[in-house]
């Protein structure tokens, strides 16, 4: 909890908001947890990519191929 303040803190620092920005809180959230995934992914260069292309794309657009089909 302590590192996911620091971040989102940071991150509202970084894009001028407030510290307790919730947009800023959310994506904190989001790149700890991909950070947790990658540690369990067989692949994990592979699973941060999968999950910041969905973060940028969102689920409206059709997932690209990262080589097989897995996403």
């Amino acid at each position: 909890m302590l590192h996911l303040i620091a971040l989102a803190r940071a991150i509202a620092h970084s894009l001028g908001a407030t510290p307790d920005d919730l947009r800023s809180a959310a994506l904190a959230r989001f790149a700890l947890e991909t950070s947790a995934l990658a540690h369990r992914a067989d692949d994990p260069e592979r699973a941060v990519d999968v999950a910041f292309d969905l973060l940028e794309h969102g689920w409206s657009t059709p997932a690209p191929r990262f080589g097989d089909s897995r996403d």
